[in-house]
């Protein structure tokens, strides 16, 4: 995770620690992407279209719409990206305040986000899992062999929430939704609709971007033959302030 701090920023950094609670300053600065020429902030959740709207957003940034071209693709290093963290605003207090900004994020149901990050993450070639396992610090037992979704959900249980990985840390936390008030909550569920509506909003275009892909490990649609009851039972009891607070069916889809 890598971050942009100026030099003389010590002030400001430590300002932003109350808004970052109860997680770290560094998964604000992450997290958060501003646009000053479109007066907007966009609040990123991993496996909830992350890539797609980041992708969008900095092309139009950078008024490039619609290209193809890789060396812009700034999606994961904060110091390339055209858009700005908290700490490269003049008062990010006074932005989070001022109505011409429009702040957005997008949710997600948690039981197809968490079997999203588990597809990611652990379902795919052996090399890949591997290093997945020494990154999440989750090697002990399953070192040797496949993780499965239920090993998975049990691991995260396990954890606390303040110090989950950000691609299953619960969306609440993930938004900062103690500290941003939101003009916007959009859902994946229906991402076409509420993707347009954000893009009209920051006055764009949205056309350009209707063909874009979104979901790449199809999670939603697969959620039958991963879970059982006492998976949903586990996932719901992680989740349960996700499910209430973006208005999530407790039950599963079926």
């Amino acid at each position: 995770m890598r971050l942009w701090k100026p030099r003389d920023s010590g002030a400001d950094y430590n300002q932003l620690q109350c808004l970052a609670q109860p997680l770290r300053v560094k998964h604000l600065l992450y997290g958060v992407n501003i646009s000053l020429r479109y007066k907007y902030l966009y609040c990123e959740t991993p496996k909830v279209a992350s890539s797609t709207i980041k992708r969008t957003l900095q092309d139009l940034e950078l008024g490039d719409l619609g290209t193809n071209d890789p060396s812009i693709r700034r999606l994961y290093d904060r110091t390339r990206s055209p858009l700005l963290n908290p700490l490269q605003v003049v008062n990010f207090r006074a932005l989070l305040a001022d109505p011409r900004f429009f702040k957005f994020c997008f949710v997600r149901n948690p039981y197809a986000r968490i079997l999203s990050a588990f597809l990611d993450k652990f379902e795919a070639d052996p090399v890949s899992r591997r290093l997945s396992l020494k990154k999440y610090r989750m090697r002990g037992e399953f070192w040797k062999r496949e993780v499965g979704f239920a090993d998975f959900v049990d691991m995260v249980s396990r954890q606390n929430p303040e110090r989950m990985d950000l691609h299953w840390r619960p969306q609440v936390l993930q938004t900062f939704r103690g500290s941003i008030r939101y003009d916007f909550i959009g859902k994946l569920e229906n991402f076409r609709a509420d993707f347009r509506s954000v893009l009209e909003r920051i006055g764009t275009d949205p056309a350009a971007f209707e063909k874009i892909p979104v979901e790449a490990t199809g999670a939603s649609n697969r959620l039958g033959g991963y879970y059982n009851q006492e998976r949903e039972t586990a996932v719901y009891k992680i989740y349960r302030e996700d499910f209430h607070a973006f208005g999530y069916d407790t039950k599963l889809p079926r």
